[in-house]
């Protein structure tokens, strides 16, 4: 999942660097510049200053490009999110019918349309029928064989992501509303606050929150059947880019937060209550029975809604006051660790095997 939002961000950043060239360029054939003698440049430029006025087009060239291009980008990570979240639980959860409701009960159908679907370019070399039926085959028969979810199954849609299509798409796997998720989400709150201060999240309607994943998608279908409207300058053009970069972290923090909640139930142990916890990084408690030992993943369930969950890894491990790097125990011991994140005492811990 991780991997997924760097790739969307990376590619984000890409397409800030074009528009900042675009704009660079711009300035330069806009400006006025003395004439040497004999300056070839001088002269190159010209040309260019020339060729710029007269290609009247250019801006809605441009302007098309970064259009399909930034949904391009938007598309492809709401589709590669979901399969990471998938495939995250697959790894977690042993058992296929232990996995939510709606994605197990989901999966025969929306494979079915995968194969009817397997044509489509975006599945060509991706995915083939035998493997699909393979998989199928392994979350029916989970007793005999290690399950495979059909990743791809869960991707597909017949409409643009508009913010209501978004929230259908993700409720396919069980996740309903994420509109409603990621407007908790911290960083997308405190963005909202500085450059939208007018907007009340907790009492405005999502399609004026969500407006621009709204306006790019008509943008995309505008451009992509031939019909410009109204071009957005770059200026504008980055203000998407940078709330798209926004959505997609709190996107992907939302659903690690549902990740680390079946990471508990299913592959963690939980420790005994912190005797004593200093400066919010070093936990003191009881260990019994239990290995620990420095890297391993820590996860914190808080008593809020929303994150419900903070983790992070063991920095440190002692015992009066020795260190160590590993402690395995049959007997009680208390211990000291030190973790990378704001720990309580009012949280509940779990070592994550």
């Amino acid at each position: 999942m991780r991997g997924n939002l760097n790739e969307f961000i990376n590619g984000l950043e890409k397409l800030r660097d074009y528009i900042s060239g675009v704009k660079l360029q711009n300035e330069l054939l806009a400006s006025n510049l003395e004439k040497r003698e004999h300056c070839e440049i001088h002269n190159l430029i010209e040309d260019i200053k020339e060729h710029h006025m007269k290609f009247r087009t250019k801006k809605v060239f441009e302007y098309n490009t970064i259009i399909i291009s930034l949904y391009g980008f938007f598309e492809r990570y709401l589709e590669e999110i979901i399969k990471g979240y998938l495939n995250e639980l697959n790894t977690i959860i042993d058992d296929f019918s232990n996995l939510p409701n709606t994605i197990s009960e989901n999966h025969h159908d929306l494979s079915a349309q995968l194969l009817r679907n397997i044509e489509l370019p975006k599945y060509q070399g991706v995915i083939s029928k035998n493997e699909i039926i393979k998989n199928l085959y392994s979350c029916i028969n989970n007793d005999e064989f290690n399950y495979k979810i059909n990743l791809e199954a869960y991707t597909y849609h017949s409409s643009n992501f508009r913010h209501e299509e978004i929230n259908r798409f993700f409720s396919n796997i069980g996740i309903n509303n994420i509109s409603h998720l990621v407007k908790q989400e911290s960083m997308f709150k405190k963005y909202m606050n500085n450059n939208y201060p007018e907007i009340n999240l907790s009492n405005t309607r999502d399609k004026i929150v969500f407006n621009k994943l709204d306006d790019l998608a008509n943008r995309r279908n505008d451009v992509a059947h031939g019909s410009v409207g109204q071009i957005l300058n770059l200026n504008l053009l980055l203000e998407y880019i940078d709330f798209l970069e926004v959505y997609g972290n709190a996107l992907f923090n939302v659903l690690y937060d549902k990740v680390l909640s079946y990471e508990v139930k299913h592959n963690s142990v939980k420790l005994n209550s912190p005797i004593k916890i200093y400066d919010n990084k070093i936990i003191i408690l009881e260990l019994e029975n239990i290995k620990i030992a420095v890297g391993d993943k820590i996860i914190a369930e808080r008593n809020s809604n929303y994150p419900k969950y903070l983790y992070g890894n063991i920095k440190e491990l002692q015992i009066d006051g020795e260190s160590y790097q590993m402690i395995s125990e049959e007997k009680s011991i208390n211990i000291g660790m030190e973790i990378n994140f704001k720990a309580k005492e009012n949280q509940i811990f779990y070592l994550n095997k």
